[in-house]
This record gives C-alpha cells, sequence and structure tokens, in this order.
C-alpha cells in the first residue's frame, strides 16, 4: 500500500537558500524499505522552471540518498503510455511546487489525474511540498491567482485521496486569517495547516508530523457551534488518521 508526505513547505537549497527539508527527505527515503537502488520520479508541473527545479531536486536524491533520478515533464504527462512506465518505475514520486490551480488543470486535461490514481495501491511513496501537497487532498489553500499582497487566497480542488482542506506555509499565510476564515466555512471542513518546515506522514491509516526547521507548528482549524477553535497538533508518533480530520468530540 502506498504511502504519503505531505510538506507544508520549506527551501531546498537552490541558489541563496538553505537546505530546510532535510529531515523531511531522509523520512520520505526511509518509507521506501529499500537500501539501495531507490528510484524517484520528481514532477514540477506547477513551476515555470521545471528543469533547474529538478536539477536541484536531483542533486539531494543522488548526492546524499543515492537514488536514481528521473523527470516526468509537462510535456511527457501529456502521453499515458510515457507516464505509466515512469511512475511504474518509481519507488518515490515527487510533485514540486508552483502554481496549484494550473497544474490540477493539466492533469485533468490530460487524463494525467486518473493515471496517478490508478497507482495508489502500489507499494509507492507519494510525496510533495506546497502544491505538490494540496494536490493529494479533497482542498487546497493555494495563492495560484496571487499576483500581489491584496489578492486573496482561493481554493483548489485536489484528487480527493484525502478528505482534508490543506493549508502549505501557514507562517505566511496566517497573515490572511480573514480570507482563510471565509474559505474554511466555504468548503465546511477542518483546515490542516503546515507552517514550513513541516509535514504529515499517512501511512496504513495514521498519520505522525514530522518537524525539519525547529518550533514550526502544523495546526487543525474548524468550526463548531459557530464558534472557532484552533488546534496545535502535536509532534509525537503514529496516531489514527481519522482524528486529524475530524473536530474534536469533547469540544462541545
Amino acid at each position: 500500500m502506498s504511502k504519503f508526505v505531505l510538506i507544508g513547505g520549506g527551501e531546498n537549497g537552490r541558489k541563496g537558500t538553505e537546505y530546510e527539508t532535510e529531515k523531511i527527505d531522509k523520512e520520505i527515503i526511509k518509507l521506501t524499505n529499500k537500501v539501495n537502488n531507490i528510484n524517484f520520479l520528481f514532477l514540477a508541473h506547477g513551476n515555470n522552471y521545471e528543469d533547474s527545479y529538478y536539477e536541484i531536486m536531483k542533486k539531494i536524491y543522488t548526492e546524499k540518498f543515492n537514488c536514481n533520478c528521473d523527470i516526468l515533464t509537462k510535456k511527457e504527462v501529456k502521453n499515458k503510455e510515457i507516464a505509466q512506465k515512469k511512475i511504474e518505475w518509481a519507488d518515490i514520486v515527487y510533485v514540486g511546487g508552483g502554481n496549484t490551480l494550473n497544474m490540477m488543470q493539466l492533469w485533468s486535461e490530460s487524463g494525467f489525474d486518473e493515471t496517478l490514481k490508478s497507482f495508489l495501491k502500489k507499494e509507492k511513496v507519494f510525496c510533495g511540498i506546497s502544491a505538490g501537497a494540496i494536490c493529494w487532498c479533497k482542498y487546497g489553500i493555494s495563492d495560484s491567482k496571487k499576483n500581489n499582497e491584496d489578492d486573496e487566497y482561493i481554493i483548489v480542488k485536489g484528487l480527493d485521496i484525502f478528505n482534508i482542506l490543506f493549508c502549505p506555509s501557514y507562517d505566511e499565510r496566517i497573515k490572511s486569517e480573514e480570507n482563510l476564515e471565509r474559505l474554511m466555512k466555504d468548503v465546511e471542513m477542518p483546515m490542516i495547516a503546515l507552517e514550513k518546515g513541516t509535514a504529515i506522514v499517512i501511512n496504513n491509516g495514521e498519520y505522525k508530523i514530522i518537524q525539519s526547521i525547529k518550533n514550526k507548528k502544523v495546526y487543525k482549524s474548524f468550526y463548531k457551534k459557530e464558534n472557532k477553535y484552533k488546534l496545535e497538533i502535536p509532534i509525537e508518533g503514529y496516531k489514527p488518521f481519522k482524528e486529524l480530520i475530524e473536530t474534536n468530540e469533547e469540544i462541545n
């Protein structure tokens, strides 16, 4: 059965930045249950610079983790035979960040969304960062239409593998809390909000939180009887996944 790693954000060491996701990347490798000959497939379909983005991720996964690396490009994703062959080859399918709306439209128009879903019961690790984490969820809070500070965040529909309203980079988006609250009410479901440097690992009906940047947190926000609650999700071992997505019964 597949495992998933949904990453809230963090720098990958591109020029002028630190490498902030190493602990999460190590967990991704561990989840393959392989010691060597791990196949890493990168998708950057929401990004305008997929080649240079891939080179950064390839450097990480070859030099640090000795993986075999490949990319499934925007052009290739429209070819079902190529897409299927590359996903079949992969132990890790990693979706990069970028414009979530553009990525999901490409997947829908090309039929790649259904191709991807057809592999979800295989022994693979599916993961992604920001837009690449939203894609596995029912909905995500996206900056796909934000061109300046005054523009609002929007809801983008993902693959609906997990019944989650996913909010990446919450430490940045919290400045627009009123906007986030409206979106949460629109979809009538709890929001799982991850600050940069955190991730949710989902494995066999259970989840846990990974923290790769000190003091970064994960929250669950929801409304109950018109009252808003925001709970910090503790960083501890695996717990039942259903506890992550339900509102807390002890709150009356």
